[in-house]
């Protein structure tokens, strides 16, 4: 055995030692904080975390901002970026270009700033998402969200989704609900849009209790248009169900046999438009789909500026006041 030989066999282990090592890393599995952080901090292209049990918070460990997409994968655990004790490093899933939620876990986290912040987040269609922010805490920040699979968000008093676009896909199951006094999806563009797609359903109930100063609907009109081709959005509150205020122009259209359901238990009205809001905006049923509007509220329906009702018949809309009181 000549010490070349010996050297070319000490290099060859080397070499898939540390192969081995990166496949770990870019598609291994991880079962605590410290193998999460070391895989998300890796900055891989087109990686893939999967967790292999519950990932709990510790004190020790930091996430970096990615440059880099990265696709998570559960199996039915716990991913918690919940801090431990004042002093800890907030956590929060960053990056700068794609984050993907697959298969099914538990996505909790702190209060007070968003869980996952992306260029674009998606769920894929055999996720199985649940997420719990702290107080005041928001889930997804994103210029583009594209929801495939369930999703089950408890919110507990921040904005769910700020993204300029948002989509739920052909099957796409969300489900929100919590007490919130603040929006389940909301923009900060001029052009932002919702589009619910064929046999996708959204499905809100939320507390959202309505001060003089602070009026607030469940799905923002501050997006330019907001869509159901065809899908089905259910919104159960306290509050209005469509409200638009100072600057918000959303165009709800409903088209393609899609349903939206509105139903307020309030003694507010179910559509407002403030004092302040804009002459344009407003709700387009086209044919063959429907919207059913109902609440207790003194009217139904007050519109204190210029607002677009399109009624397109064969379609179906039902405007129910439960207490008797006028529809405008």
């Amino acid at each position: 055995m000549t010490l070349n030989w010996l050297y070319k066999v000490v290099i060859t282990i080397w070499s898939v030692l540390s192969v081995v090592q990166y496949v770990a890393a870019d598609e291994g599995g991880v079962a605590t904080m410290r193998e999460f952080e070391t895989a998300w901090n890796q900055d891989r292209p087109n990686q893939v975390i999967r967790l292999d049990g519950d990932v709990l918070n510790d004190t020790t460990t930091a996430l970096a901002t990615r440059r880099q997409s990265v696709t998570i994968v559960g199996d039915g655990h716990e991913l918690s970026l919940t801090p431990i004790g004042q002093t800890q490093q907030r956590k929060m899933l960053h990056s700068t270009a794609t984050v993907t939620l697959s298969h099914d876990f538990w996505l909790t986290g702190p209060g007070d700033q968003p869980l996952v912040r992306a260029d674009q987040i998606v769920t894929t269609a055999d996720s199985n998402v649940s997420i719990t922010p702290g107080q005041n805490g928001t889930m997804f920040e994103a210029n583009d969200v594209l929801i495939q699979g369930q999703l089950a968000l408890h919110g507990m008093g921040g904005d769910m989704f700020t993204a300029n676009r948002i989509v739920l896909a052909t099957g796409a199951f969300v489900e929100a609900f919590g007490q919130l006094n603040v929006h389940v999806f909301r923009t900060t563009s001029q052009q932002g849009e919702v589009l619910v797609a064929p046999e996708a359903v959204l499905a809100i109930s939320v507390m959202n209790r309505t001060a003089t100063n602070r009026i607030c609907a469940p799905i923002a009109s501050n997006f330019k248009r907001i869509t159901i081709q065809g899908g089905h959005v259910d919104v159960n509150t306290i509050g209005p169900g469509i409200y638009w205020g100072a600057g918000d122009d959303a165009m709800w259209r409903i088209t393609d046999q899609g349903t939206l359901r509105l139903t307020s238990t309030g003694q507010i009205p179910v559509l407002e438009k403030a004092a302040d809001g804009t002459g344009r905006g407003g709700v387009q049923v086209m044919p063959d789909s429907n919207f059913y509007v109902s609440g207790q509220g003194p009217s139904l329906i007050a519109l204190q500026k210029p607002t677009l009702l399109k009624f397109v018949r064969p379609a179906t809309v039902q405007l129910t006041n439960r207490a008797g009181q006028p529809i405008f």
